[in-house]
């Protein structure tokens, strides 16, 4: 639902008692998905209901990692302000600003190093 966008569903989800940071089989959140897809309103009210902004997939990949390769500036502006770590890097290695900057999303970057 997360990384479809699909914001009824989510809330219809968590109003159950889902857990927010329960992992996908590849160590996937819903909001890393809701980032790494760009739908801001998910990734909002998640952040609203207590989703952690620094959770990891398999390969070190956080949601802030997600929306910068993604190019969402509004989503990485929310998860930042929300407290997720710009120090991270992936288990390639890789800093947000070197996903961002592989996929060309020079926006991205500009708000990275402000």
């Amino acid at each position: 639902a997360a990384r479809n966008g699909n914001l009824e569903i989510v809330k219809l989800l968590v109003e159950t008692g889902v857990e927010l940071d329960r992992k996908t089989i590849d160590g996937a959140t819903a909001l890393a998905r809701a980032a790494s897809k760009g739908h801001e309103d998910v990734v909002a009210y998640l952040i609203e209901n207590g989703a952690n902004v620094n959770t990891v997939d398999r390969l070190g990949n956080s949601p802030l990692g997600e929306a910068a390769s993604g190019g969402f500036v509004s989503i990485v502006k929310v998860l930042i302000d929300n407290g997720a770590r710009l120090d991270h890097t992936n288990k390639k290695n890789e800093t947000i600003a070197e996903r961002a900057e592989s996929k060309g999303k020079y926006k991205v970057i500009e708000l990275l190093t402000i």
